[in-house]
């Protein structure tokens, strides 16, 4: 059920504020701030990547959850990072409500400077940039079902520090997981998945939730909540995240590109982000969604079971992964769905028929440790030293291929002729 609309009465909104002049001049508060953002990293935010999402199998359920929760703009959001712009946004930007103890979505107004001038939106302006519905909850409710929702799409009880997203079984919904810790929360590390997260993905599941007794599982929360004033309030963590972190990569830019445009923010001028970046294949494997295979037709999912065991699921099978059941919501797919364990992530072996994994050619992967050359003129003083790093580093990684292609001829002089090497992962 979406969020519904509700105006209290006698409050007023706040739509015509947005357009008014904003103080352009920064305070010394500020300026600390854009300080601390000068060490800051910034990326180009990870979007969705449409065509591996089909290749997957996955974009008919991501795009049904999406629109279950209310987030639809995501599945094809794809906005460059200006990196000036959103270090000058976050060190500035204020959300304030008419009534500070009793705030409502309508009442509310985001300000933020960029450059020398101030700029506002309302609440409700940033609904509309994301097409959110506009609710009038600002935050919400204590969700008493995290456990129940939880225990459904992973295994026990909810715990925040316990909590992993590879716990969840579906990929569908741990693929929507992701894309939401990496684009409406922002968050580096998304590998745990958080309350309010888990809040957004009952919004979208709810429907399906029955207990043993085929009744509902039904909890009285969310149905109001402005998805606006949530986004707004993630906002304000980061000035106090550029001042203390120790890992200063920043990856929130891209979404934030549609509000300076619904500000009126000239862009003409400024200088993007030369990349974009992708939810596709690389990262998948790099975040263990998926296992890496030498066949790149291969796409093996990482699932991990009830009992904690980790299983490959062979992915297309959109009518398994879809969200349409309580069955494929909870995904406790049988041993038949799985890639036996002699299947490894080499695949087999069509001469033995035993499954043993090919011998790999350790001195043709070594080719991966170099960087490729970058045609690059340097203007800028920061652009000559990240030049200079990177050529250093060049040099480090070609020493290093030398001296580990040494130790691997010698080591395989030391081994059997039927020597095979194996596939052990981290997990």
């Amino acid at each position: 059920m979406a969020p519904k609309k509700r105006q209290r009465p006698g409050k007023e909104s706040m739509n015509e504020e947005s357009n008014e002049p904003q103080d352009t001049n920064w305070t010394h508060k500020e300026k600390t701030s854009r300080s601390d953002f000068e060490r800051i990293i910034v990326h180009p935010t990870r979007f969705v990547d449409r065509f591996f999402l089909r290749q997957m199998g996955l974009a008919e359920g991501v795009d049904d959850l999406l629109q279950r929760i209310g987030m639809s703009c995501l599945k094809d959001m794809y906005y460059p990072t200006f990196e000036e712009e959103t270090k000058d946004f976050l060190s500035t930007v204020k959300v304030e409500y008419k009534d500070p103890k009793d705030k409502v979505a309508s009442q509310g107004l985001m300000t933020f400077k960029i450059g020398n001038k101030g700029y506002g939106l309302t609440i409700f302006d940033i609904c509309e940039v994301y097409g959110f519905n506009k609710g009038e909850a600002v935050s919400f409710d204590t969700f008493h079902g995290a456990s129940d929702l939880w225990n459904r799409i992973a295994n026990g009880n909810y715990r925040t520090n316990g909590a992993k997203m590879t716990g969840i079984r579906n990929p569908v919904i741990r693929y929507v997981c992701k894309l939401l810790a990496n684009t409406f929360f922002a968050r580096k590390d998304a590998g745990a998945v958080t309350l309010k997260e888990l809040c957004l993905l009952y919004q979208g599941l709810k429907h399906l939730l029955i207990d043993m007794r085929g009744v509902l599982l039904e909890y009285e929360f969310g149905d109001e909540i402005n998805y606006g004033s949530i986004f707004a309030s993630n906002l304000l963590q980061f000035r106090k995240w550029a001042e203390t972190t120790t890992n200063p990569d920043l990856y929130i830019g891209g979404m934030l590109t549609p509000l300076f445009e619904k500000a009126g923010v000239d862009l003409s001028n400024s200088r993007e982000l030369p990349d974009m970046a992708y939810l596709g294949r690389d990262y998948l494997i790099i975040s263990r969604f998926l296992k890496a295979t030498s066949d790149l037709n291969a796409l093996h999912y990482n699932i991990q079971l009830r009992d904690k065991t980790k299983r490959i699921f062979v992915l297309p099978q959109p009518d398994k992964t879809n969200i349409l059941t309580l069955t494929n919501v909870k995904f406790e797919v049988g041993e038949e769905d799985l890639l036996q364990e002699d299947q490894g992530p080499m695949g087999l072996r069509d001469s033995d028929g035993e499954g043993a994994a090919e011998p790999r050619d350790y001195l043709d992967e070594l080719n991966m440790i170099q960087m490729p050359d970058i045609e690059f003129t340097a203007r800028t003083k920061r652009e000559k030293l990240i030049q200079a790093a990177y050529k250093a580093q060049r040099k480090i990684n070609e020493i290093q291929k030398k001296l580990l292609a040494k130790l691997f001829r010698k080591v395989k002089k030391l081994q059997p002729p039927d020597y095979v090497s194996s596939e052990d992962e981290a997990e």
